[in-house]
């Protein structure tokens, strides 16, 4: 039925009318890039103009693709941008004034294009645009042309053709670096390179809405150890990550055959021959590293930014940043996590000050030198996250506990930036489902939906998602799926985000915005309903969770039905569709009627000569959907829910159930718990399962062990659970 939006308004506790994708206007900016190169992988290309001493208010707005980095006088100020949807660009806006301290100033913009597909930056043509206002006045401006305010170089220290950083992400980092190799950021008497820019098409400019990330340096805790490395001239098996291997149309990158260094290869022949633990403090120290030595950093916690160090080198040396979230039998592994977390820098005698482009992750930095000798003066850590949040704050005189609540708001910052993301590591991606939990925590200690109406508002404004099957909506976003992948029950998260995005005073335009987007992909949806209105082979990637659940996906999947009932009511409720509410009533029943075995709820029933046959797949999952759902309730299944509390959670093992993960199992678990009151249990379960964890890294992990991200946005949910109890 057709909604009036009154309709939708009335549905908001606060109506928050703020417009959708805001039009940036920059005065006289233009987007320029280097002529030839729009389309071009992994160009980096330094923009450089000179301003005089701030004598008013003095600012800079910067949009770009792929991201940038604003240095004044070669000392940082600012990465970006905060992402948004294709063919949108999100504006940065940055007070200057206080840096503007010498006569004649030097502001440098370094911008790399990448120009391939990722979960997260978009594959998008290079550009950058940028504005220099001192009160109303622009005094530069990018543009074409001899009189252009800014010039532009191409950085070829960077290299171009590198392996990709891991099937999520872009290019990863090599450099070869000679003494001055910077000075254009700095030397106000650097020679213009001449005219090299050309204008690109104009840039549909957004607002930023959400603050300017933090940039404290962190610098190490301990020399955790040193050593002594050895290459070996054979190993038995060299590794090869996807993102090395499956170079194609559908993962864009440079082949193996075509990549000037493979640093993931070239390590592994080194292996460590002698290891000393120091454990000694390091502020302020320096270390002499020679031929085949290294060192190792320890970090007070696991965090994210760029990598920093100023590095003597007495005669050409190649030097490896190498780095993790944990320690694999003692070293740092750097193909733990599926990606190539190294960074090199071949030098020429000489004293550098680096700082990696992009932003990692680690705990640990194991500093290695292959060729020459150098003396590491510093290193750090300059962090990327997000602004303290204001109400982050749990009274509660359990100390161990009070520490976890403080890794959830560390994990959070590192993974609230722009969007929410899953992990500031291997991915940096908007997944839905994870968004639909973190979004509760966001409102809880920021007080405010500006980072929600941003990655809602990213899937609310593009015009299509190149690739996927129409109606379908990619499972993480901005990103471009070229495989076509996509999780087909993923964006009922989305839905049930919504509605609650309205109790929280979301924008109502933006509900409106998203309604003819979100009716498209239940239609799309509904090509797959049997006849009793279930939801049967889907296409696509069914994602229940990670645990044997997902093996019970075929023909009817009842947890993935238990959302559908649960997404449809909400949408009805949203949109004032009683059609829909109906539709999820009968749904739930059909679904206890077929799911329900008498003692538990089966994950799947098979089609088998036409007619549908409940298994005996019976995961502990299944029944945290079944009652986060209401598909059952305590008192209705009072024995169920019995077994649930008492037997059922982590460390546990109930004979034919098979175990849950932490994603999202074990966090409907808990939601569950908090639901019915039972409070008490849910801080023991949450201080015993997560616990382990803060005293490894300080943060909250993707799973229970380490073999995937330690850093995940959706685990600090466990701080808004803290909150309610």
């Amino acid at each position: 039925m057709e909604v009036m939006a009154s309709n939708i308004d009335r549905a908001f506790k606060y109506d928050n009318s703020a417009m959708i994708a805001q039009p940036f206007i920059m005065k006289k900016a233009r987007p320029v890039w280097l002529d030839g190169l729009e389309f071009e992988k992994n160009i980096f290309a330094g923009f450089r103009t000179v301003v005089g001493r701030a004598k008013d208010t003095t600012k800079i707005c910067i949009a770009a693709s792929s991201l940038y980095r604003l240095s004044i006088n070669g000392e940082f100020i600012c990465h970006g941008p905060a992402r948004a949807a294709h063919n949108f660009y999100r504006v940065d806006e940055i007070d200057i004034t206080a840096a503007l301290v010498q006569e004649m100033n030097v502001v440098a913009i370094e911008v790399v294009g990448y120009n391939i597909n990722s979960f997260y930056i978009l594959n998008q043509p290079s550009f950058l645009q940028a504005e220099i206002s001192s009160g109303d006045e622009v005094i530069a401006a990018t543009s074409a042309g001899p009189n252009a305010d800014f010039f532009a170089l191409r950085l070829d220290y960077k290299l171009q053709k590198t392996q990709r950083y891991s099937f999520q992400r872009c290019f990863s980092e090599v450099y070869s670096l000679a003494p001055g190799y910077d000075s254009w950021k700095s030397n106000t008497s650097f020679l213009n390179p001449g005219n090299n820019l050309r204008l690109c098409e104009d840039k549909n400019l957004i607002t930023r809405r959400v603050p300017l990330p933090v940039f404290e340096v962190l610098k190490p805790a301990i020399l955790r150890s040193t050593g002594v490395v050895s290459r070996q001239k054979e190993i038995a098996k060299i590794v090869k990550d996807r993102c090395l291997t499956d170079i194609n149309d559908q993962l864009l990158g440079f082949e193996e055959q075509e990549l000037e260094c493979i640093p993931s290869i070239e390590l592994q022949y080194y292996k460590v021959t002698e290891s000393v633990r120091n454990d000694l403090e390091s502020d302020n120290a320096q270390f002499k590293i020679g031929i085949n030595e290294y060192a190792t950093f320890e970090f007070i916690r696991n965090s994210s930014g760029f990598i920093c160090g100023t590095i003597d080198c007495s005669k050409k040396s190649t030097v490896y940043f190498v780095f993790d979230e944990v320690l694999t039998n003692g070293d740092v592994d750097f193909l733990r996590l599926d990606c190539v977390n190294i960074i090199v820098l071949e030098m020429m005698p000489g004293t550098y000050k680096f700082e990696s482009f992009e932003p990692y992750t680690m705990k640990y930095l194991k500093v290695l030198v292959t060729e020459g000798a150098c003396t590491l003066n510093s290193v750090a850590l300059r962090e990327f996250k997000s602004i303290i949040p204001p109400k982050a704050h749990l009274n509660c005189e359990d100390m161990p506990l009070k520490s976890l609540y403080d890794a959830c708001i560390e994990t959070f910052r590192q993974n609230a930036i722009d969007l929410y993301t899953d992990c500031p590591s291997r991915e940096r991606a908007g997944w839905l489902c994870d968004s639909f939990f973190s979004s509760r925590l966001a409102y809880d200690i920021m007080g405010n939906v500006d980072l929600e109406t941003n990655f809602l508002e990213n899937y609310a404004i593009a015009e299509s998602f190149p690739k996927l099957t129409d109606g379908a909506l990619p499972m993480c976003y901005p990103a471009d799926h070229y495989d076509g992948v996509f999780i087909p029950n993923w964006p009922l998260w989305m839905i049930l985000e919504l509605k609650e995005y309205i109790d929280r005073g979301g924008s109502s335009e933006l509900v409106k915005k998203l309604r003819p987007r979100l009716f498209r992909y239940i239609d799309f949806l509904a090509n797959y309903e049997n006849a009793d209105g279930l939801l049967e082979n889907l296409p696509g990637w069914i994602f229940v969770e990670w645990s044997k659940t997902n093996d019970f996906v075929k023909d009817v999947n009842y947890p993935t039905n238990m959302l559908y009932a649960a997404a449809l009511k909400c949408l009805g409720m949203i949109y004032s569709d009683s059609d829909l509410i109906r539709r999820a009533d009968k749904l739930k029943a059909i679904i206890h009627h077929q799911s329900f075995d008498g003692k538990y709820f089966v994950d799947n029933a098979i089609r088998e000569n036409g007619a549908l046959q409940r298994t005996s797949n019976c995961s502990e999952t299944c029944q945290y959907y079944a009652f986060y759902f209401e598909i059952a309730l305590p008192k209705s299944h009072s024995q169920l829910w019995s077994e649930i509390v008492n037997k059922f959670g982590p460390n546990r093992n109930v004979p034919g159930v098979h175990p849950a993960n932490a994603f999202i199992g074990f966090y409907l678990r808990l939601d569950l718990l908090l639901r019915y009151g039972l409070t008490s249990q849910m801080s023991k379960e949450i201080s015993e399962y997560f616990m382990p964890m803060v005293q490894c890294t300080g943060t909250v992990w993707e799973h229970k062990d380490q073999r995937a991200s330690c850093c995940h946005g959706f685990a600090s949910y466990i701080a808004y659970l803290l909150h309610k109890a």
